[in-house]
């Protein structure tokens, strides 16, 4: 099959972040219409489309989230390869590559009127069995994304029938580029909180925020646990665009935080079952920086993402929540809004044995010949230093 044309894609990426993420926004591919072959990327996270004579690249608009608590993202343009793909190179086909191990989240809809399946299959075993909808029937009018785990190397996505990409986004196990050795995998606590048992960090509390001396309820209201509690009054701020020194009330812990830590809290909530069906309270968990400007809404600002007592029962272990910093910090804080309390048994802040310092500048070279740093600010050229041009090292004197 003669090759259409091949396009090493810009890095979409921001200041402090890691996500590599692969859209079909750029020049030259949302303008193709029909294409046989596309490859998007680079060395480090690379995916090549195989489409046959019915593949398109179009214009729609789709927005997409993990769950309830994630971010949303948005995409103006899809891949509609047609018919059903493989997973060897053929008609149809999808092929990711990945220089180390990490998360891949893969955005797509069904390419019909039905719901459809498919499959992510790395190194002959299936590690994802998903579900691209036809409609936006996850939460609140989104369509639903999927994110799993790969190791370094090969990966495939196969589906019976035809569904469309919107686009692809890979974040590296150690929180960094993809580049280098591919490390263990492994973690190691660099701080936590677990039932009033410290390891590293230095904790406190401000304001109504308790971190000692508080027990709470859970499994249906029969196991008495001791967690930390923001009780009803601990308001930070009603909205989650806290300004510096905004918040009030909320537990600190200082340390030394790289990117690519990864922050995992297990809180729950205490309402009625009236409050609870009716929607008239919620709660949720912010993470802020030490100067209370806010890094993530943690648990999602509706009640039904958090495991609920009192009045509304439930037997299972209150959920886990998870975020990858993706910039260093010297102290997290975490506060509560909403209009009901909160208790939290544990936090835990895990870094992956081959993370890293963020480097203060890194430039990679774009297709004008002009360089620029993560934020988007040109660099002079006379800069010194490893300067990163189609996906590889290059010294800069």
């Amino acid at each position: 099959m003669k090759k259409f044309f091949t396009l090493i894609a810009m890095t979409l990426i921001t200041m402090g972040a890691s996500a590599q993420t692969i859209t079909f926004d750029e020049t030259g591919v949302k303008a193709a219409g029909s294409v046989n072959e596309l490859t998007l990327g680079d060395d480090n996270f690379k995916v090549a489309l195989v489409g046959g004579s019915k593949a398109s690249v179009s214009e729609k608009s789709l927005t997409y989230k993990i769950d309830a608590s994630s971010e949303a993202e948005n995409f103006k343009y899809q891949w509609s390869p047609g018919g059903g793909i493989t997973k060897l190179s053929g008609e149809r086909s999808v092929t990711i590559t990945v220089a180390k191990a990490g998360a891949l989240y893969i955005y797509s809809r069904s390419g019909g009127s039905d719901d459809r399946a498919f499959s992510v299959i790395q190194n002959n075993a299936t590690i994802l069995a998903g579900i691209s909808y036809n409609g936006k029937v996850v939460e609140e009018n989104y369509y639903k994304a999927y994110k799993v785990d790969v190791a370094a190397g090969t990966i495939n996505i196969t589906a019976e029938s035809a569904i469309n990409f919107s686009g692809f986004k890979f974040i590296a196990s150690d929180g960094g580029s993809s580049e280098g050795d591919e490390g263990s995998g492994e973690t190691t606590t660099v701080a936590s909180w677990d039932k009033e048992t410290v390891n590293g960090g230095t904790w406190s509390a401000v304001g109504t925020a308790v971190i000692s001396g508080y027990t709470g309820k859970i499994h249906t209201n029969k196991d008495v646990v001791k967690c930390m509690t923001f009780p009803n009054s601990a308001w930070a701020k009603a909205t989650t665009d806290a300004t510096e020194n905004s918040f009030l009330n909320y537990v600190k812990v200082e340390g030394e935080f790289k990117r690519g830590d990864v922050v995992t809290i297990q809180p729950y909530t205490a309402m009625s079952t009236a409050d609870f069906t009716g929607g008239s309270k919620y709660a949720t968990v912010i993470l802020y920086d030490a100067e209370g400007k806010v890094i993530k809404d943690m648990t999602g600002s509706t009640a039904s993402t958090l495991t609920v007592t009192d009045g509304h029962e439930e037997a299972d272990e209150p959920k886990e929540f998870s975020y990858t910093l993706e910039n260093e910090f010297t102290a997290l804080c975490f506060g509560r809004q909403g209009n009901a309390r909160i208790n939290i048994i544990k936090i835990e802040i895990a870094r992956a044995k081959s993370a890293t310092a963020i480097q203060a500048v890194k430039t990679q070279q774009v297709n004008d010949g002009v360089m620029y740093n993560l934020s988007g600010q040109k660099v002079n050229k006379s800069y010194k230093g490893v300067v990163i041009i189609n996906g590889k090292k290059m010294l800069n004197k």
